[in-house]
């Protein structure tokens, strides 16, 4: 299953490579991310992830405000990975397919297979109508889980690499 949704782009998988210890590495993650939180806030961070660290790992999405219409939803999942005390592998998977997403194929095939099944007793506009329509909503939702997860992944390399190589300000 995980290479089908690999290949439709539903997820994706990184490895990053960093000449930092993974104590550090995790310092500097933990600084720029906020504790998570239970649905949408009122008050904006500066921070831009919220999630939470753990002894080489770590799971990280994106804080959303209330009123915000660029609702990214893809979540990050990382695992850190020490070569030696100066060299860390960070492998990364971003899903897409959360609860919500889910449910709305869910949703779209039930609409889909109704008009199929009415089509069998009677073919009309209708039923020809509502099985485009549940097709439609399933791709729709789909391209729009596949964009948010590519959004995510460059989103996070940029932003891990933009945090590793500034350090220096972060402290």
């Amino acid at each position: 299953m995980k290479k089908q949704l690999l290949s439709v782009g539903l997820v994706a998988e990184k490895t990053l490579h960093f000449n930092l210890s993974s104590e550090e590495f995790k310092k500097l993650l933990a600084s720029s991310i906020d504790k998570p939180n239970t649905g949408p806030s009122f008050k904006r961070s500066k921070n831009e992830y919220n999630g939470r660290i753990s002894y080489n790992t770590f799971y990280i999405k994106q804080n959303t405000s209330m009123f915000d219409t660029s609702h990214n939803q893809a979540e990050v999942e990382g695992q850190i990975k020490e070569d030696n005390n100066e060299h860390i592998n960070v492998y990364i998977i971003v899903r897409g397919l959360r609860a919500r997403e889910i449910s709305l194929i869910v949703f779209g095939l039930l609409i889909f297979l109704f008009g199929i099944a009415s089509s069998f007793s009677q073919v009309t506009s209708n039923t020809i109508i509502s099985s485009l329509m549940g097709l439609i909503f399933v791709v729709f939702t789909l391209l729009y889980t596949r964009n948010a997860v590519m959004k995510m992944s460059e989103r996070f390399e940029r932003d891990i690499f933009f945090i590793v190589n500034n350090k220096e300000n972060l402290h």
